[in-house]
């Protein structure tokens, strides 16, 4: 038994067409996926290679305790310092430096005023 295509219309053009990019577009997707998987996973091989482990990897093998050196345990901190929080930008204080002008504008306009009024006759 023959197959035959179904009556499209007059549309059919357009609807293979249609197909045709869709087809196309997947495939193309498809290869870049799988090309940039290959790459990762030789860069991934090449790091480990040189030493360079990834955390998770650790914790897969889990089968020995860690045990750390003295240095790195003081190098890294337990908890969050009041330096180390964020606050919303509404709440953080102005620079010192943007006071110190605003001060100095104000205090040269107020001397710029009392100059004014030293010259003239009461």
């Amino acid at each position: 038994m023959p197959m035959s295509f179904p009556d499209l219309g007059p549309h059919a053009m357009f609807i293979w067409a249609a197909y045709a990019v869709t087809f196309l577009g997947i495939a193309a997707l498809t290869f870049t996926i799988v090309k940039d998987d290959r790459k990762q996973r030789r860069l991934l091989a090449e790091l480990e290679r040189r030493g360079i482990r990834r955390r998770s990897a650790d914790k897969a093998k889990s089968t020995a305790p860690k045990t750390a050196s003295k240095r790195a345990k003081a190098a890294s901190p337990k908890r969050k310092t009041a330096s180390t929080k964020k606050t919303p930008a509404s709440t953080q204080r102005k620079p010192r430096a943007a006071a110190t002008r605003r001060t100095a504008a104000k205090s040269a306009a107020s001397d710029k005023s009392e100059a004014g009024r030293e010259g003239t006759p009461q």
